[in-house]
């Protein structure tokens, strides 16, 4: 497994659009943008809705429960504070309750061998500082997907 304790992770600057999504991984809890015209889920947030155009947009719960859509394994980086959990896998999640809604993360708690396209994850919220916490992701299956 990759060793994550050593990495010091670049730290996201909330913005107007995004500040409702890491006030609430703060408080252990995954909030997306949602069109409130037409339904869609988004991520990252936007100013309108990249289905409609519709502008009248709120943040909701979802669960965090999803499939690997993609991934990666990173075995080097061009970024040092990154060297010290090398390899890792970074990984693209759909999310269960809002399909075309995909997340990037880090696939923690698991050897990166086990990223698999399918593979059943749940998310999990890493503080990174007294502001900010992360979303990541850890499996929910022993076995991967067919």
């Amino acid at each position: 497994m990759s060793d994550w304790s050593k990495v010091t992770r670049p730290v996201p600057v909330p913005n107007e659009w995004t500040r409702p999504f890491w006030d609430a991984a703060k408080r252990g809890v995954l909030e997306l943008q949602r069109c409130q015209s037409c339904g869609h889920f988004q991520h990252p947030p936007y100013a309108t809705c990249v289905k409609c155009m519709g502008i009248d947009l709120k943040f909701e719960a979802v669960r965090g429960a999803g499939t690997i859509y993609a991934y990666t394994i990173m075995y080097h980086t061009g970024d040092k504070r990154f060297a010290a959990a090398v390899p890792y896998a970074s990984i693209i999640v759909e999310l269960d309750e809002a399909p075309g809604a995909l997340l990037a993360g880090n696939l923690l708690g698991a050897p990166y061998t086990q990223a698999k396209v399918g593979r059943r994850v749940e998310v999990i919220f890493e503080p990174l500082n007294d502001e900010i916490t992360l979303p990541q992701f850890r499996l929910v299956d022993a076995a991967p997907a067919e």
